[in-house]
């Protein structure tokens, strides 16, 4: 057996097949990509007909063209407790309101999975008050149940029922009562009014809205003072300015949900209404659509943890700083792995291969030989070794692996040859006795030893040819 040869078989570099390493990369790599993909998707409230995640894009795309000096930085910014801009840079908050029980003391217990369920988001009369204290804010009231959510459509009885509206001011005569109403069950086309000091006149807001059963807030024919009505809709207020009830922080109220979220965006000009609207209060500032229940800035106490429900998008976090060190640490040892392997044992063998690359029977009579004559005085014993391997072997190939083992076994294939072939089987038993009867002893013996070996071998090969086996099967 040659050097290069036996070099070969323990390395197995031979048969080195780097396709399979590049399809083991790929499917590593196309794994991890669709658990980042996956876990960077929207919750599923924010991603329905009710949510609001497509204003977002819409909105810096057209900030994107009005301003291309500033297209590389986004003035929207989705907020899902993951990412957060820095505090100053923030001047407006939308916060879109899914419990129209937010402003009682505590927060109500209902049945998510039910189509006439009105909490999806509960967030608790604290939370809401920390919000608006710290950033200026445009409340969004919420105006679906969720049926609205799951079967993707409106419909009457999917509305929010105004009596089920839980403002800042019910209850307080002294500050008023505004009413929440709807208007007829169809879409209704008009333009805004601007009626209030805080909003200016020069705010284009020549252009139709188009609303299913316009929500709107009514004095109820009382005059409301914790509210500045500042643009109306159909002749009752749309856009107030309020003041909360229990720190006197103002933020701005939006009646309706569908002049932003993801159905109702898209009809009329509702989109750009609330675009420019919302570019005008946060002027050079960056404005967030906040879909938390909790305010990071503020501390990590029970009030003001976020208890919505957890979603697949919440593994995001998970590859965030510092997580995102362990990520490239752990690529970085999976790739050096699989390169490292590839260099020093080749790819993985299949049997066929390793069928292929066994050396032939030539290259193994040589081997033996070799090794017998390295090793003067022990001749005999590795002989009778290679003579009990080699008959194994050819038993295995004509008995098959129901054969006997040992000298039963070659007893056996003995009697097998003479039923085929009475002469060769005579012949090989003369062979076998001789090798065995075979006494250490001068070189002369040794010779002789070997010229038995050689004849055992032709007889090998006479017998699987009888027997109808290649001759070149190594046994």
């Amino acid at each position: 057996m040659t050097d290069t040869t036996a070099s070969q078989i323990q390395s197995g570099k031979s048969q080195a097949n780097p396709i399979q390493s590049i399809f083991i990369l790929l499917g590593v790599l196309g794994v991890a990509l669709l658990i980042w993909y996956y876990a960077g998707q929207p919750s599923a409230l924010d991603r329905s007909v009710i949510g609001t995640r497509g204003f977002v894009h819409y909105a810096n795309d057209r900030f994107s063209e009005a301003n291309p000096a500033d297209k590389s930085k986004q003035k929207f910014q989705f907020f899902e407790g993951t990412r957060w801009t820095k505090k100053e840079e923030i001047q407006l908050r939308i916060l879109p309101l899914y419990d129209p029980n937010i402003f009682l003391f505590s927060i109500k217990d209902q049945n998510s999975t039910s189509d006439l369920s009105t909490s999806m988001r509960e967030l608790s009369r604290g939370q809401f008050s920390r919000k608006i204290r710290n950033v200026p804010t445009l409340v969004v009231l919420p105006k679906w149940r969720f049926g609205a959510q799951r079967q993707e459509r409106f419909h009457p009885e999917f509305l929010i029922s105004p009596s089920d509206h839980s403002l800042p001011f019910v209850g307080s005569e002294k500050i008023g009562a505004p009413e929440v109403r709807h208007g007829e069950d169809s879409f209704v086309t008009a333009q805004p009014v601007i009626t209030g000091k805080n909003i200016p006149d020069d705010l284009n807001l020549n252009r139709d809205l188009t609303l299913y059963a316009p929500q709107t807030i009514s004095g109820g024919g009382r005059s409301f003072n914790s509210c500045t009505s500042e643009i109306e809709f159909g002749g009752e207020t749309l856009l107030a300015q309020c003041e909360w009830v229990s720190n006197r922080s103002k933020f701005w109220l939006l009646t309706d949900p569908d002049l932003l979220n993801n159905h109702g965006a898209w009809h009329g000009d509702n989109a750009g209404f609330v675009y420019d609207l919302t570019t005008f209060l946060a002027r050079e500032g960056k404005v967030i659509v906040d879909a938390t229940q909790r305010d990071p800035r503020a501390r990590n106490s029970r009030a003001n943890r976020d208890n919505r429900g957890r979603s697949f998008s919440d593994l995001f976090r998970f590859f965030e700083y510092p997580f995102s060190y362990f990520w490239i640490a752990l690529a970085s040892l999976v790739l050096f792995t699989l390169w490292h392997a590839q260099r020093r044992y080749g790819a993985p063998e299949m049997d066929s291969d390793v069928a292929s690359r066994l050396p032939n029977k030539a290259t193994v009579i040589d081997a033996n030989v070799t090794i017998l004559r390295a090793t003067p005085g022990t001749d005999l014993p590795l002989a009778r070794q290679h003579i009990r391997q080699r008959l194994d072997g050819l038993g295995a190939d004509i008995l098959g692996a129901s054969r006997k083992r040992g000298p039963e076994g070659e007893a056996q294939l003995l009697a097998s040859i003479r039923r085929k072939n009475t002469a060769l089987g005579d012949k090989m038993q003369k062979t076998l006795s001789a090798l065995d009867d075979h006494q250490v002893g001068p070189s002369g013996a040794s010779s002789a030893l070997f010229k038995n070996l050689n004849k055992f071998e032709k007889l090998i090969d006479e017998v699987r040819h009888e027997f109808g086996r290649s001759s070149n099967t190594r046994s």
